[in-house]
């Protein structure tokens, strides 16, 4: 029995060996395993850092090509609007000008107007109507002001001689 206790203490005393021998070496190997992983962290860490400084760049950039793009696009739109006013204000100014001769033809035309029963101002055949002086009726004080002198001293508009040839003129 005693030589049964002996192998039987030479193999667990083998068997321990063994043990910790896969013990050191699952230790290391984990080690080994974990410095890998850790390497594999730190080196995926790096990529992740590297996208997203490329991408912040990336953006960066972006934001500023549509910046310049839209200052672009408002300079443009800008230089359109003040184009389209120009040639607006000279449109308007052509129309004024066409506008004020229409007015004063057609004030000259009611002045030189009469006739009996002409309204309110009808004063028979003659003259149409009496304006005071100074009504800046047209904005044109050679217009406005001008009276044929009269002897009685009334500052009646001026009559036409004959009936109205204004529309036949103009013709």
């Amino acid at each position: 029995m005693t030589k049964f206790s002996y192998y039987l203490k030479d193999a667990l005393n083998s068997y321990d060996a063994r043990l910790v021998n896969h013990r050191v070496s699952g230790e290391a190997k984990i080690a080994g395993l974990v410095e890998e992983s850790q390497d594999q962290v730190d080196a995926d860490t790096l990529v992740c850092v590297d996208r997203y400084d490329a991408h912040v760049k990336s953006t960066e950039r972006l934001a500023a090509d549509l910046l310049e793009a839209y200052t672009e696009g408002q300079a443009a739109e800008l230089a359109a609007l003040q184009d389209n006013r120009a040639a607006t204000e000279a449109a308007a100014l052509a129309l004024k000008g066409e506008a004020q001769l229409e007015t004063i033809y057609a004030l000259h035309v009611l002045q030189y107007a009469g006739g009996a029963n002409n309204g309110p101002f009808g004063f028979g055949l003659g003259a149409s109507s009496y304006y005071g002086k100074g009504n800046k009726a047209t904005g044109v004080d050679e217009l406005d002001l001008f009276r044929n002198p009269n002897p009685n001293g009334h500052n009646y508009a001026q009559v036409s001689s004959g009936p109205d040839q204004h529309h036949a003129n103009l013709e």
